[in-house]
Formats: C-alpha cells, structure tokens, sequence
C-alpha cells in the first residue's frame, strides 16, 4: 500500500469535503451570520428567493437544530466526514465488487470521466428511484449532474440496510449537504479516484489508514497546545494506526496461541509466520468449539486487531468443517467485541468487519445473513433531575434500582472521557438480569418515557461490554501523559490507578487484565518507556508479579511510519509463571521501518540470528528497577546480586527547579563578570559575597571528565528571589531541592542525552539544575574512582541495558554495581584524565579560563602548564579566584580596548606561525 499517496490526499482532502458542504449549506442559507428565513407555499418552500421540494425545509430544520446544540463548525465537520467516508466505503466496494447491481458508481473501468453508473442508468434498480425520471433525465442529454445526484443519493439510500452506521436513514439532513459540482475534474470525487491507485483499495487497512491521516493535522494541532487535552479531543490525540506486522504479531502470539494449545495437531501455525514458539504449557483455558472464544479490543479504532482475527477465526472454522458462507456470520456474532469512544473510528471498524464478511460471503448483505458486529461506541449518558425518578416510578422498577443499580446509571456520564477504564459496579449476571427485566418492559402509551428508557439499555449494554470475560484482548491503547490529561482524567486516574498513572497506556494495561479470563491472553502496542523508567516501575512489578510475558519486540525510535514515540509490541498470559521463557527480539540496532517486520521474521526462524532472547520474569526482578533488560547476560546479573553499587558509595541528587529559565538563568559571557561569585565553597560563602550571579551545572552535551561551564543562575542573597518565586494564584513555581548540597564539587551527568551518557567532574562552586544527576561523596578518591567507573563502556552497556530511553534517572544512577579494588589506584588515573579534558576545555574563549591559544604556546610546556600546574592532585590545578584582569574578552572601556590590541597581536602572531608551518 502506498502509504505515502493516502498522507498527501487525506488532510487535503478534510479541508476540501468541509468547503465542499460549507458551500453547500450558504447554499440553502445555513451560515454562521445567516439569518434566511423560508417560506412555505403549498408543497414548496421558498428559501433565498429559490424554490425548493418541502422535505428541503425539513431537512434545513434538522440541520439548524444540530447546528444550535453543537455549533455551526463542528456540525460543518462532522457532515464532511460523513461524506467523505460514504465515498470511501463506495469506492472500496465499487472496486471488489459489492454493489448489487455490478456498475461503478464513483469511476468508470475503461478510465472514462464520468462515473460507470450514468452509462447504464436507466438499467438500474434501486430502493426508492423512479425509472420516468431517470429516463426523462437522461434523454434530457445535459442534465448529467442533476441524474448523478439522483443515482448516488439512492445508492446511499439502498445500503443503508447493510450498513445503516455509515449509509444514514432516506432523506435524512445529511443528503441537503451532498457536495455539488461532483462530475467535475477537480471534484471531491475524482480526487479521490485520482488521488489512490487502485492496487492500493485491496486491504481493507485501507481505511483506518485514511482516517489517521484524514485527522493528522487536527491532531498535530492539538498536540502542539502543549495543554491537557480535553474530552472532545481525546480521539484525534490518542489514536494511532498499528501497523499491520504488528498486528499479526500480536494476534498471532495470542488467539493463535490459545488455539494451538487446544489443537496440538492443528496446521494454523503455517499462516502464522509471526508466530513465537514457546515453552510448553500444561495450564491453558480450554476451548471446545471455535464459537466459544471471545476476542476484544477495548480500545478497537478502526477494527485493524479485529480484521486481523477476523482472518485468523475464518482459518479456525474452515479447519473444523464450518461450512464457509455460514463463517462470517458465526464469527461476527460469537466472537470479535470492540469498544471505542470515537463514533467515527468506531463506524469504521464496524464497516471493516462487514467488509471483511463480504469478502467471504457473497451473500453477507442480504438480510437473512446479514450479522451487525459488536462494535460500541462508548458514549455519556446522563440523566436529568427526577428523570429517573418518574420513569422507575411509572414503569414499577423500584425493587430492581437499588443504590448499586443507581451508582452503575451514572458510571458512563463521563464515557467519553474514560472510554474502557470504567469498571462497571455490577457484575456481568446482576446486569444481565436488570437487562432482561427491562427489555420486558411495556412501555405502553408512555412515549415521553422511551428517551430514559433507551438510555438506561444503553448503559446496561456498555456496562455488560465492559463487566465480560475474554479469551484475547489485543490492543494499541491510547497515550496520554499525565500532564496532558484534562482535570476529570486525572481526577479517575489518580483515585483507580494511581500507580499507573504516568501514561494513559500504563492504566490501560491494567485494565484490559481485568478484562482477561485467568490464562487468557493479551497483546499490546506501547510506548518502550515501561520497559525501563523509573515512572513505570509499578507497571512493570505488576505485570511481572501476576501476568507472565510470552514475547515481546522491541522497535528502534523510528520503528514504523506515523509513530511519535519509540514502541514495543508484546503478548502476555494472564497467570503468573515466574520460571516461563519467554520471546524477546531486540530490533533498537536495525533503522528504518521498512525492516523492522523482515527482522523480526528473520529472528523468529533463526533464533541464534543475535537478536533474538529468552527470558524468564525473574530474570528481570534481579536487577534494580526491574527493568524488562532482556539481552543481558547471567554475569550481568550477578553483578547486581551483591547489591554494591554507587548508591553505597555516594548520594545523588537534583538540583534546582528555577521555575522559569529565561528569567534566571544567563550564559556566563552575558553578565558583568564582576558580579559573578565563583569558586564559593559554601551557601554561607555565597550569601557573604552578595554577588548575583553564581555559576550553574546544567548538564549539557555529550562531554567526558571535564567542561560543560556555560551558565550563571541568579542565586543572590541564598536565592531569595528564586526561593519565593510564584505564579498569579501564590503557588511556588520554583523548587529548590537539595539546596546542602549547592557549590560542593561533585561528578555529573546529563538527565538527557541523545547520545550515550558522559560524566564529568565540577569543582566547587557550582548549583546544580534540575536536569543534572550529580554524585557527592564525603571521600575525594571515591568520588574521583566512582567517575573513572561511570565513563567506561561497561557502564554505558549497564546503563542501555537499564534505561535505554533519553532520559537518565537518579535511580537507574544509584543502581550502578561497583567493583573496584583499588580506589586510590582508579581515582589517580580519573585525575589525569580530568586535567586532559579541563585543558581542552580551556583552549577556547567560550572558557571562563580561557587565557591564550594554543598556537601561541611554545612546546608541551608552553603557558597552559605554568599557569594550570601537572600535579595529579586536582586541588592543585583549580584556577585562583577569578577577577575582571584575569579576561582578555567581555570588558568594557580601556580594557576593552587593550584586550582588541592583544586579540589583534595573538591573531597576526597565530597567522604567520600557521604560514612557518606550512
């Protein structure tokens, strides 16, 4: 599939289909200003001057209402996705053949302009269309557009039985803003024909693929708000399209696991290329017949986990002898479940499984074999003061609405917002029970009751989704940080998962457990960061401690097209195997997504390939943080198992929270430097100087042992105005944090990296940011030894096998194994090494040491070693205290001006020494 074509026509194609209807609507005077009013004579309507049939003004009625509770945007949006997507679900059907009557109703096969369906219009039969008119249209010879209109309006019409969720009631508002002019060129039709080869419509993937990019730009709008999201918004921020190796992946490793332990001898496993053989089970959920299994996607979009089961379920029954036009119909109604709180991700999904049937039963659509598959649309429901009151009172319900029945009508008035986190207060039998009980219900004469009426089944409905036990679940759960939840989220997230609650993935997770039968199985497409991070420990414990994970892939950064984050994909049983091997495959070393999927079969077929692992779960609660490090070695692991590591050794700490940098914070060169303090041993020392500026460890780029000396953050008088700094409602913005620690020297490392992480040594004198990881120790030479240690490549190998992310965390710090024997040994090396590096940093003027250039000096023993000294002993080399004499640059008046004299002399000097050489 030609990925890159549907990315250049979807967003485009968004904004065309809403100036397309928007037009059609100023049309009929629907306008954020208009004010048109219709008139009514006899059986027309009069509207702008223009006389129109009266369904016209009924229509136009429906829509201002819509228009007045929504909004006249969302309404115009909505109504473009509407037609957009029926276009899209008849061209996939035009071009497989699905229309009854055999004609192309959006292209021509012969490559001519207009649609196949004009050439043979008098010859079609459709629901609802008069054959004079179409005759009369058609003779007429120029009327192509008014008889197009005619044959498409009643093609809607006609599949609104099969698939009355894309294809809406007749004449319903949606058909008065049907875009005009749809026999042009440049019509929202032909660009879609135009834009998508034909080849490209085989997949039925075809569609969630156009609906990610059809909302692309909405959601990188959203997502560059930097803001908590609100409900409205949730879909187009969360949703993301799983590739489909992935999803065979992940099917595969679970529904087809589940049925290769039920049938041993079964030959499924040759379709299953993706598949992962593991350990041999005894313990397994037993399946007697292919309708008894349940597969869910709580999270489903657009139906791509679901199709793909879909395809794996048909395989299954073909094996056990179902005849095959009675398979689509047995697997929509036993066993594919999906819930989504997006109406269009879910109509879409539901359209896919239909599709997915046609393929296989020409006569799906016809209704005696027509099957709606289990989608819901998740959706709030709520109930107006006493609403529930005088329905129960008037229908007799007062025995079966107890308080639980109660708190249980009110769980979803928030659906929207939590989607498959809400766990029902009933059980699935209780709710069951109430259901039956109501449904049985005569509503009778009382039609002012049957809005509370549907509403309380739809709860029950979404609760009983929700209150099942599955076979599978298999999902690519939404991502939300917990900075950009909206208040109401988090408020849930903290109060249920609280220790998830980092991401809205990690509370997913958790949640779809819940929804596992016990030995059921599970997969998931995640961000990697639970793998390692500090934030995620709590997920990790949980899964380890109660699941057992049966495999796991592991993608680069850039693992697959479309992904914002680094992903992983994995599978777990819900029963705890400590001791179960696991399949690991780690992909971080191969770039590009177009070989991600080829690697991973490659690993699958040739386990010694070198990136292909076993592991069990305790191999992973062995090491500090549990991280899911599963190609480290067993003497990798010993080196934990003694527990000495930095921690032991030395504190570390963050440092200080500014609040806002651009307020505090200065590059050095930027201020006078006589109101700088540098070398200040102490918070008393720098208290006494009254001096601002005091110079400030933000970590910085890659560098080893020594530099990194860029900034001054305004520390005056201990920090007072940083210390009580505040926002407009009085909350403290900044946060000083381990202020006993501030201007001792210490060794550092970047919290963020985009490289392996480099180590350094500060001297006195120096605050520590936010961002930096600094190390103290009471003793010089372990402090010195412990960086020797940090800098090696084996502790960048312990520190990738840790945490492979950006970030790099005091934990994952701490946990660093020591096994040093002679400390007084490495700490004299590490000294050498730092007097090496501060010499090169030193070399150029953006140095606060900086002194002369290295052309200038005459031999090894030139001014760099007088004025710095070679003693192994740091305490030696560490520059007197520095004053505006001790610059030759960044001064003002006559220094100014001696400084350009010398600058001007060391350049001609540095000039001909550069021409002796060459």
């Amino acid at each position: 599939m030609n990925q890159s074509a549907l990315k250049n026509y979807a967003p485009q194609a968004r904004l065309d289909f809403i100036q397309a209807v928007k037009d059609r609507a100023a049309f009929f005077g629907l306008t954020p200003e208009s004010k048109v009013q219709i008139q009514e004579t006899g059986d027309v309507v009069i509207i702008g001057g223009q006389a129109f049939p009266k369904v016209v003004a009924q229509q136009r009625k429906s829509l201002l209402q819509r228009i007045a509770a929504e909004g006249f945007e969302a309404v115009m949006e909505a109504m473009a996705y509407t037609w957009f997507n029926r276009f899209v679900a008849l061209r996939f059907m035009e071009v497989h053949g699905y229309l009854d009557h055999g004609y192309r109703v959006l292209s021509h096969p012969a490559g001519k302009p207009n649609p196949e369906i004009l050439d043979h219009a008098e010859r079609v039969t459709l629901p609802g269309l008069d054959p004079q008119q179409v005759i009369q249209l058609k003779l007429d010879g120029n009327r192509d557009a008014e008889l197009y209109r005619l044959l498409l309006v009643a093609q809607c019409n006609a599949l609104h039985q099969a698939i009355p969720f894309v294809f809406g009631k007749i004449a319903d508002e949606t058909e008065l803003l049907l875009p005009d002019n749809l026999l042009h060129s440049d019509s929202v039709i032909r660009r879609l024909v135009n834009s998508i080869d034909e080849a490209d419509w085989q997949e039925v993937e075809i569609l969630g693929w156009l609906y990610q990019f059809y909302i692309s730009e909405k959601k990188d709008l959203e997502m560059a708000k930097k803001g908590p999201v609100s409900k409205e918004n949730i879909p187009a921020v969360t949703q993301l399209f799983t590739p489909h190796w992935i999803v065979r992946y992940l099917v595969e490793n679970s529904l087809g696991r589940l049925w290769l332990l039920n049938r041993p001898t079964s030959r499924l496993k040759e379709h299953m290329p993706y598949y992962i053989e593991g350990e041999t089970e005894t313990d397994f959920l037993k399946i007697a017949k292919p309708e008894e299994i349940r597969v869910c996607d709580p999270a489903c979009g657009s139906g791509h986990m679901l199709t793909y089961a879909f395809d794996l379920l048909c395989l299954i029954y073909e094996e056990e002898g179902y005849a095959p036009t009675e398979i689509p119909a047995l697997i929509l109604r036993h066993n594919l479940h999906g819930l989504e709180i997006c109406p269009r991700a879910a109509q879409l999904a539901e359209l896919a499984l239909i599709f997915k049937a046609r393929e296989k039963s020409r006569r799906f659509f016809q209704p005696e074999h027509l099957v709606r598959p289990h989608i819901i649309e998740l959706r709030d429901v709520r109930f107006a003061e006493n609403e529930l009151r005088d329905y129960i009172h008037a229908l007799g319900l007062g025995d079966l609405f107890n308080q639980p029945m109660l708190r249980q009508l009110h769980q979803f008035e928030e659906a929207k917002n939590f989607g498959s986190l809400i766990q029902p207060c009933l059980d699935e039998r209780a709710i069951a029970d109430v259901r039956r009980a109501i449904e049985a219900k005569d509503l009778g004469g009382q039609l002012f009751l049957r809005e509370t009426h549907l509403k309380v089944l739809r709860v029950l409905e979404q609760a009983e989704a929700l209150t099942q036990r599955y076979h599978v679940v298999n999902t690519n759960p939404p991502y939300l940080s917990w900075k950009s939840m909206n208040p109401v989220v988090r408020g849930v997230i903290e109060n249920e998962f609280a220790d998830y609650k980092a991401d809205l993935f990690a509370a997913f997770v958790v949640r779809c457990s819940a929804l596992s039968l016990p030995n059921g199985y599970l997969g998931f497409m995640t961000p990697f960061v639970w793998m390692f991070i500090s934030s995620y420990e709590e997920l990790r414990r949980y899964l380890l401690s109660r699941l057992t994970i049966t495999s796991l892939v592991q993608l680069e950064y850039s693992g697959f097209d479309g992904a914002t984050v680094p992903v992983c994909a994995f599978t777990l049983k819900n029963r705890c195997e400590k001791t179960f091997k696991g399949g690991f495959i780690k992909l971080s070393d191969f770039k590009g997504s177009e070989n991600q999927g080829p690697k991973t079969l490659e690993a699958i077929k040739n386990k010694s390939c070198g990136w292909f692992f076993f592991a069990t779960g305790d191999d992973f609660t062995e090491l500090p943080g549990a991280p899911i490090a599963f190609w480290v070695s067993e003497a990798f692991r010993d080196a934990f198992r003694e527990k000495r590591t930095v921690k032991t050794f030395a504190k570390s700490v963050v440092g200080l929270q500014t609040g806002e940098n651009e307020r505090f914070v200065r590059l050095w060169h930027e201020v006078r430097l006589d109101q700088i303090r540098f070398q200040a041993g102490s918070r008393e020392q720098a208290a006494s100087s009254h001096e601002k500026w005091f110079p400030f460890n933000r970590g910085g780029e890659f560098r080893k042992w020594y530099g990194n000396h860029e900034y001054v953050v305004n520390w005056q008088t201990d920090g007072v105005e940083i210390r009580n700094f505040k926002d407009s409602n009085g909350k403290l913005r900044s946060r000083p944090q381990n202020i006993e620690y501030y201007f001792r020297p210490s060794i550092t490392c970047s919290g963020i990296t985009s490289e392996i992480n480099s180590f350094r040594y500060y001297p006195k004198g120096f605050i520590i940011d936010v961002n930096s990881r600094a190390s103290f120790s009471d003793s010089e030479d372990v402090g010195y030894a412990l960086l020797g240690l940090c800098n090696t490549k084996l502790v960048a190998y312990i520190i990738a096998a840790l945490n492979p992310t950006l970030a790099f965390n005091i934990s994952q710090y701490d946990a660093i194994p020591v096994k040093i024997a002679e400390f007084a040994l490495v700490a004299a090396t590490t000294r050498s090494a730092i007097a090496i590096a501060r010499a090169d940093w030193d070399n150029f003027e953006t140095s606060w040491d900086f002194q002369d250039f290295p052309l200038l000096r005459d031999g090894k023993s030139g001014n760099r070693e007088q004025r710095t000294g070679t003693s192994q002993n740091l305490q030696t080399t560490e520059p007197s205290p520095l004053t505006p004499d001790s610059f030759s640059l960044g001064l003002k008046g006559a220094t100014l001006e001696a400084s350009w004299r010398n600058w001007e002399a060391q350049s001609t000097a540095a000039i001909r020494r550069m021409q002796e050489l060459e």
